[in-house]
């Protein structure tokens, strides 16, 4: 029985969506081994295209309510325009169980939405997450190398047989990763980096949410091969520096996690606005700044335009959207995106 079996077993006996992570630490591993408790991650954007598979179910009877310190305001906004609604919700892509539930309002916007959309379609992937992201990117052929040669012939051989090293720890073979650029490959360290023995790809936003979804239309607001393209705007230079970048920072990835997860929790704006910032720094090669506002700066234009596209097309429809949370930050996030086309953005 999958994860998503077991929560429409047990709301067919009354459960409420809502009453996750009630359980004793005991009952959740047996629940857990039941369930066959799938992990997956989504490296949403190359610093961010991550492909996740979530745990959302719920058990009856249980009486008790979360924690004071459990659940998450997020970072939740409404547009409006015309007849049209859009709810944009902040995601997180590994996480743990203090991340929910989450706060009434945005359980209720998602539960009520006709549409609801992610960045990239999650369907697209089953089973092990890295298996069919490079599937995935081997099939668009982008991220990857075309003219015949492989990635030790483009990096110097220490800094390749780290990579080998460190993709081999997370079960994965030299032969599955030597056709792919290190802009691709910096991606996929960075957010492989961020598991660990307290966040999991599982507890990722996305994917929480999508096992949420009942009767509503799924839509996805980019493809796969758009976000890899990306990584073709990086020189040979610029890609090697991003990939022994996240080789050196690989082991801070838990900390840099727990810190984004604890802003999301508080609906902290500024934080995440300061993190977005920060990606552009002083001395940066030109493709890596080219790189770097690909990521957030032109992806958020597109998005926005997209979503104005949903509105237009899609008149008195209420929509919820989830796209990664540095998108709705900053002066050129989606948010403010869509103020300049005319709608009203509301905080919630």
């Amino acid at each position: 029985m999958t994860n998503n079996d077991l929560w429409k077993h047990n709301k067919k006996r009354g459960a409420d969506k809502d009453l996750l992570f009630c359980l004793t630490d005991e009952q959740e591993d047996n629940l857990m081994n039941t369930a066959n408790r799938r992990t997956g991650k989504i490296i949403l954007g190359i610093a961010g295209v991550l492909l996740t598979v979530a745990l959302l179910f719920s058990i009856t009877g249980c009486q008790e309510e979360a924690p004071e310190d459990r659940g998450s305001k997020g970072i939740l906004y409404e547009v409006r325009g015309g007849d049209g609604k859009v709810y944009l919700f902040g995601s997180v892509h590994a996480g743990d169980e203090s991340m929910y539930p989450l706060r009434t309002e945005v359980t209720e916007a998602f539960d009520t939405a006709d549409v609801v959309g992610f960045e990239v379609d999650l369907e697209l992937l089953e089973g092990n997450w890295m298996d069919d992201l490079l599937r995935s990117v081997r099939l668009g052929a982008t991220g990857t190398y075309t003219d015949g040669t492989v990635l030790s012939d483009h990096i110097d051989e220490e800094l390749y047989r780290e990579v080998v090293e460190f993709f081999s720890e997370y079960g994965i073979p030299e032969s599955a990763v030597e056709d792919y650029r290190p802009g691709v490959l910096a991606g996929m360290i960075e957010d492989l980096s961020y598991e660990g023995p307290r966040y999991s790809a599982e507890y990722g936003v996305e994917m929480v949410l999508r096992d949420r979804v009942e009767n509503q239309e799924v839509i996805a607001l980019e493809t796969i091969e758009e976000q890899m393209a990306i990584a073709l705007l990086l020189s040979p230079e610029s890609e090697e520096i991003l990939l022994r970048d996240a080789l050196d920072h690989a082991e801070d990835g838990g900390n840099e996690i727990e810190e984004i997860i604890k802003a999301w929790k508080a609906g902290n704006r500024e934080y995440l606005q300061e993190r977005r910032e920060e990606q552009i720094t002083e001395g940066m090669t030109e493709s890596l700044v080219t790189y770097h506002k690909a990521l957030t700066d032109d992806r958020d234009e597109r998005m926005a335009m997209r979503i104005d596209r949903l509105l237009q097309n899609r008149e008195g429809e209420r929509i919820f959207l989830v796209v990664g949370s540095l998108h709705l930050v900053g002066e050129n996030g989606i948010p403010n995106q869509l103020r300049e086309l005319g709608y009203e953005v509301i905080e919630r």
